[in-house]
This record gives C-alpha cells, structure tokens and sequence, in this order.
C-alpha cells in the first residue's frame, strides 16, 4: 500500500485483470465490484471491509516500440515511438533520453554546423534503449504483479531474504 502524500488516502496496487475503469457503478465489472475489492485488500489491511473505498481502476498496460523512430522528415519522440508500462518508471525518463538526443541534432543540422544525415543516427542510437527499457518494465511487471500464489510466495521469500544485505536493501529502496 501506498500513501498518498499526507492525506489519510492511500493506494493498493492489485492485479485484477484487463478492463476499464471501476470508478463508476454503471462501470463496475466483477474484478471491481465491491467484495472483489474487499477480497483484494485482505491481508494488506487488518479489516478491509472499515474502509471507504473511493475510487477503484483497473490499469492495463501496453508495451510497444515503433518499427522505427526515424521516416524522411518525421521523428517519433517519447510515446509516440514507445509506450512502456511503469514498473521500472522509464516511459517518460526514455522519452527525455529521445528527445535531448534529436533536438540537439536537429538544431545543430538547423544551423549549419552538422549534415543533414546525422539524423539518421537518432533511430540506431534510441531504438535498441527504448527496446531494452521496455524489457525491462515487463520483466519488472510480471514479478511485481504475479497472478501465480507459488510465483508470488517465491518472490516475496526471495525478496525479504535479499533486504537483509544492507547493500543489496538500499539498492532496491534507492533504485
């Protein structure tokens, strides 16, 4: 669970399923009805039924990288040439890495000091990162958000053995 600033309102990470949003009753499938989001709560909070539960959503997540950031005249920057889910909170630090690598460039190209082809090292210099990120947010999404009870007990074993090396604890916490 997660606080949200220092409000009493706080958030729970679930996995539910694919689906829209839950905030409104009309809206409201299984995975969001009210016991389903009881029954996703017990054993996070002592008595998931005290609480007023306000909004819930369901999140899905896509993960993509275009063919190419790079056509004629056009570059794809940001999510236009990626869409990355957030367990590794690289979406929009990737598209800054896009975007300082081919403004830089187009200004330099802009003003004489660098040939039009340099451009085309913005696709070979951005596409292999945006793929390897995306990766990354995947791999990190199916061990953080397991639907397996086996896969998510080893995880959490492994996870709490590996917190007890304080080197390897304030690497996780840091990042």
């Amino acid at each position: 669970m997660i606080r949200n600033g220092r409000t009493s309102a706080w958030t729970c990470p679930t996995t539910t399923g694919a689906g829209s949003s839950c905030s409104s009753p009309a809206r409201t499938p299984r995975r969001c009805s009210s016991p389903r989001r009881y029954e996703l709560l017990t054993g996070h909070v002592p008595d998931p039924t005290a609480l007023n539960i306000v909004r819930a959503r369901v999140y899905t997540h896509h993960s993509r990288v275009a063919a190419r950031f790079l056509d004629g005249r056009i570059c794809l920057v940001g999510d236009a040439a990626h869409l990355m889910p957030p367990w590794a909170g690289q979406d929009m630090n990737t598209g800054i890495r896009d975007a300082t690598n081919v403004t830089w460039k187009l200004a330099a190209v802009a003003t004489g000091r660098a040939h039009p082809r340099i451009l085309s090292t913005y696709d070979t210099e951005r596409h292999a990162h945006a793929t390897a990120m995306l990766g990354l947010s995947d791999t990190l999404g199916r061990v953080l958000s397991s639907t397996s009870a086996g896969a998510a007990r080893t995880r959490d074993v492994l996870l709490r053995a590996l917190t007890r090396a304080p080197q390897v604890r304030d690497w996780l916490l840091e990042g």
